[in-house]
């Protein structure tokens, strides 16, 4: 994502800097291994008590997808961008970012590209592609080749980051 891109209104210190980042990243790919950091039971646990949110329950695979809530958008990219997370809570809580745009997208007007949401969500995407790297394989759903065909309103989108990195 170019600095141009974004747009104004949705401009912070931490986009800025992705942008940077990302301009530096081109050409990066990532490695067959990279790609393999899912969710753990541990990070659910600690961001589930940092957020308030029900403690998660060893078989729910799903929890980041059931308990993101866009009311609570602009505060979880705060505590991503602001408190001392570790690893496992960042992989969660950016599976609830991306979850959060993936309903909003319905009441968007404008593109998700476009929106302020998917902006900050790409600039963290594009700060830390390692860390993120199965997040950013599953909602790119590379299995659907057919625009028409694809299991999410941010997929487009998450295609675009995965070929910048």
């Amino acid at each position: 994502m170019r600095l141009s891109t974004l747009s104004p209104g949705c401009l912070t210190k931490i986009e800025i800097v992705s942008a940077q980042v990302s301009d530096y990243l081109k050409g990066y790919k990532l490695l067959p291994h990279e790609r393999g950091r899912y969710p753990t039971q541990a990070g659910r646990e600690t961001l589930a008590k940092r957020l308030q949110l029900p403690h998660p329950a060893s078989y729910e695979q799903d929890w980041e997808w059931e308990f993101a809530n866009p009311a609570y958008f602009k505060d979880w990219v705060e505590i991503y961008r602001s408190e001392p997370l570790n690893e496992d809570e960042r992989i969660s809580l950016m599976e609830m970012l991306v979850q959060c745009v993936e309903d909003l997208a319905d009441d968007l007007s404008l593109p998700v590209d476009e929106s302020c949401e998917w902006q900050q969500v790409a600039a963290l995407l594009l700060a830390n592609p390692r860390l993120h790297a199965q997040t950013i394989e599953y909602w790119s759903a590379l299995q659907y080749s057919e625009k028409g065909e694809y299991p999410f309103r941010v997929t487009s989108s998450m295609r675009r980051i995965r070929a910048s990195v």
